[in-house]
């Protein structure tokens, strides 16, 4: 993961600081996405989008199933403008890639897995949006849940587990499988209503089951926050968000594996399923 951190700090610094959709940045963050993707043996389907008058696009890599039932794990590859967007979002990004990599050398899943690494989230989310307009109604009943990751290696972190009360039926296993592997490893964490502010909104609205994980954002984390996870009580879990300051420098690799970590546990068990 810190090979493809340190690539995507490489592009924002080569382009300008920052990887923002319709930038020059985004564009190089695309082609490095999509070509480890093929090098992995994925085909990618590089679907072309307007965000805003800008243009953007939407990386999906699919490995089939012996179902068609597909589990989709999205991630948006967009940083603003304002910075490069490691936190925000290579971290989930990275987890991606390597997970996909390492799903290559197994065995055929029984459900078709599905990576989507998205444009255009900052100020959106319009990618995922305009994926989910692009399917046929048929295709959208394939995907049996979407896993939604953004920002997973935050400084002064807390493990959140997505658990919205406007998500569809089924999404409360989602953060169950989440919940039962950070009790398992040892780990606190606690629920989050995000009211589907990210690439998960979308999936909702089409009544799709939704999960995720965040590490946290500018709001400052708690008392009881700080006692659970460790962390600094009074100060944001990310005060990078948004900013220049949102470099490599502002990860926590610990955190970032965490993270990772746990999602290939629910993907394993969702993918056996």
């Amino acid at each position: 993961m810190l090979a493809h951190l340190e690539e995507l700090q490489r592009i924002a610094d080569e382009h300008g600081g920052h990887r923002a959709t319709g930038s020059a940045g985004f564009d190089a963050s695309v082609s490095y996405v999509e070509r480890l993707l093929r090098s992995a043996d994925y085909p990618v389907d590089r679907r072309e989008l307007t965000a805003g008058g800008v243009a953007s696009a939407n990386l999906i890599a699919e490995l089939a199933g012996a179902r068609v039932d597909v589990v989709i794990l999205g991630a948006h590859l967009d940083s603003v403008a304002a910075g490069p967007g490691i936190n925000d979002n290579g971290s989930s990004v990275a987890a991606l890639m390597v997970i996909a990599e390492r799903l290559r050398q197994l065995p055929q899943p029984a459900r078709t897995v599905r990576f989507a690494f998205w444009g255009a989230e900052e100020g959106g989310p319009f990618g995922s949006r305009a994926y989910l307009d692009g399917l046929e109604p048929d295709e959208r009943e394939r995907i049996a849940a979407y896993l939604n990751f953004d920002m997973i290696g935050s400084p002064n972190a807390v493990r959140l587990v997505y658990d919205e009360p406007g998500a569809a039926r089924g999404s409360e296993a989602l953060t169950q499988l989440f919940a039962t592997y950070f009790e398992g490893a040892g780990l606190a964490w606690e629920r989050i209503d995000l009211e589907g502010d990210s690439d998960h909104g979308p999936f909702i609205e089409a009544g799709i089951p939704t999960g995720g994980l965040f590490s946290g954002g500018i709001e400052p984390v708690t008392d009881a926050q700080a006692a659970r996870f460790g962390a600094i009580a009074g100060e944001p879990a990310d005060s990078c968000s948004h900013r220049a300051c949102d470099t490599l420098d502002n990860i926590d690799l610990a955190t970032l594996e965490e993270m990772a970590d746990a999602i290939a546990h629910v993907l394993t068990a969702l993918a056996a399923e």
